[in-house]
C-alpha cells in the first residue's frame, strides 16, 4: 500500500497550515487545519474527478478554511475586547 498524493495538494495543505500558525493560540484553528487537510487529501485521491475539478474544489475548500480562520480570530479579538472593557 503506497501513500502518495499529488504535489499540488501540498500547496493547499501548507496554506491551511498557516491558519493555526498565524492565529490566536487555540484548538479551533488546528481543528480547521486538520479537517480541511483531510478534505484536500480525500479530493486529491478521488479517481473519478478530473485534475481541474480537483484543484477547483480544493481552492474552494481552502478559501473556506481561510475565511473560517479569519472569522475565528475576529470573534476572539472582539470577544476579548468586549470582556476587558465591559466585564472587568
Amino acid at each position: 500500500m503506497s501513500f502518495s498524493i499529488p504535489k499540488w495538494c501540498f500547496i493547499f495543505i501548507v496554506i491551511a497550515l498557516l491558519i493555526p500558525i498565524l492565529s490566536i493560540e487555540s484548538i479551533v484553528p488546528w481543528t480547521i487545519f486538520i479537517f480541511f487537510s483531510s478534505k484536500f487529501i480525500k479530493i486529491s485521491k478521488n479517481t473519478y474527478l478530473s485534475t481541474k475539478l480537483k484543484i477547483a474544489k480544493c481552492s474552494g475548500y481552502c478559501t473556506l478554511a481561510i475565511a473560517l480562520g479569519i472569522f475565528f480570530n475576529f470573534l476572539v479579538l472582539k470577544g476579548t475586547t468586549y470582556f476587558m472593557n465591559n466585564i472587568l
